[in-house]
């Protein structure tokens, strides 16, 4: 009796779901208004007649990926560019990642990430993410957010510019791409998962991965959720020598597309 009550914990504690955002990796475009347009996405190209938002080659997903840069010039300056698409969940998900890269801050601009859900009779704010920094990298974002119901849900995407008394002020660049909402509870917890283990756990440098199934991807994030180390195929060794003490948390993605968080306690190097 004991197995199928790990699996059940595991399932909920160190697992994560993969919802599917409708075209998540913009693999799919169409015609819309004379612009071609992330299939199932809104954008406000046609209200400015400027293509504020493209398609582009891939950042790690598919063929392509959504390119979203501040607007072209009204009568007050350059306007936000905008990207949004709205779909219904199947799950209590409480966290939203994207790959990303910021191509080109100026002065006031700034990339937003708005996840909203309908309550009432409007869309409510229920997390938020942005930057204002250039990336020479993919980066990845982790924008936390908490469902209030089980209405329909919005996200989008800001070029975005400060507006002033004087009018638009900045521009940015940034190209988008592999979109997830993620089912994780209790990532800090001392439930034991037995699916992966992790060898030796507080380490001072290597750990070695055992158990589960075939590794697709590793991530590291540190306490932030700022993403400190990646690596692509089957690993089971990874060196965290060079990373300062603390807790972080490794994110084990398997080739049945499964998705495991592991906190991992990083101690002083001998």
């Amino acid at each position: 009796m004991k197995t199928p009550i790990i699996i059940f914990l595991s399932f909920f504690v160190a697992m994560s779901i993969h919802a599917q955002i409708p075209n998540a990796s913009f693999e799919n475009w169409v015609i819309e208004n004379n612009f071609e347009t992330p299939e199932f996405w809104h954008t406000n190209n046609y209200s400015t007649n400027f293509t504020s938002v493209s398609k582009v080659d891939y950042l790690t997903e598919g063929n392509f990926a959504m390119k979203v840069k501040s607007n072209g010039p009204s009568f007050e300056g350059k306007a936000p560019g905008y990207a949004y698409c709205t779909f219904l969940p199947n799950a209590q998900y409480n966290f939203l990642e994207l790959s990303y890269r910021i191509d080109l801050i100026v002065s006031e601009g700034s990339i937003l990430v708005i996840v909203s859900q309908f309550e009432g009779a409007d869309y409510k704010r229920i997390g938020t993410w942005t930057s204002e920094t250039m990336t020479t990298q993919i980066e990845q974002a982790q924008l936390p957010f908490k469902l209030v119901n089980n209405d329909s849900v919005k996200v989008e995407i800001f070029a975005a510019t400060k507006i002033t008394s004087l009018g638009y002020e900045g521009y940015s660049e940034v190209i988008v791409d592999g979109m997830h909402l993620d089912i994780r509870s209790g990532i800090d917890t001392d439930v034991i998962d037995y699916t992966f283990q992790i060898l030796p756990n507080p380490t001072s440098g290597m750990i070695t991965i055992q158990g589960g199934a075939e590794i697709r991807r590793l991530t590291i994030r540190d306490a932030k959720g700022s993403m400190v180390k990646k690596v692509v195929g089957n690993t089971r060794q990874l060196d965290l020598s060079e990373l300062s003490a603390g807790n972080y948390y490794l994110t084990i993605e398997t080739s049945t597309n499964e998705i495991f968080t592991k906190k991992i306690v990083k101690t002083t190097n001998l």
